[in-house]
Order: structure tokens, then sequence, then C-alpha cells
């Protein structure tokens, strides 16, 4: 997974802040980026979960991470 590029605004580094949550089929991750230093925050979640059915069928999406990570390394072109 490609890294994190510092805060385009101060310079800070950037991290990734998950929460969890959970039900009887299904276990998710929500998460956002931010800068440690300044606290700017990506200006919308993301969210990677995995779900099994009663019937057994498994389903996974982690592809919000990479596009997160897109989100946040993206800069103008000036």
């Amino acid at each position: 997974m490609e890294k994190l590029k510092p805060c385009p605004f101060c310079g800070g580094e950037a991290q990734i802040e998950c929460t969890s949550t959970a039900n009887a089929d299904c276990l998710s991750k929500i998460f956002v980026i931010r800068c440690t230093k300044c606290e700017l925050r990506a200006p919308k979640p993301f969210r990677i979960y995995a779900r099994i059915e009663n019937d057994g069928t498994f389903e996974f999406d982690g592809t919000q991470k990479i596009a997160a990570v897109e989100f946040w390394n993206r800069r103008a072109d000036i």
C-alpha cells in the first residue's frame, strides 16, 4: 500500500484513525485520515468491512482503505 504523504497545509505527519463497528453478520472499520500536527482531517470517512451470511458465504471489501490513501495523497496540479 502507498504511504501517506505529509499534510498538504502544514507538512505534519498523517495517520489513519479507525473505529470498529460490529453486528450479528458484519464487522467494519470506519476510518479517517488526519494530520497529527494541525488536526486537519480528510472531509469524509471511509469504510472496510467483512460480512458472513447465514449460509456461510463471505463478502469482504477492503478497497476503501486504498481509496482513502489515494484521496489524501492527491495534490492539485499547479
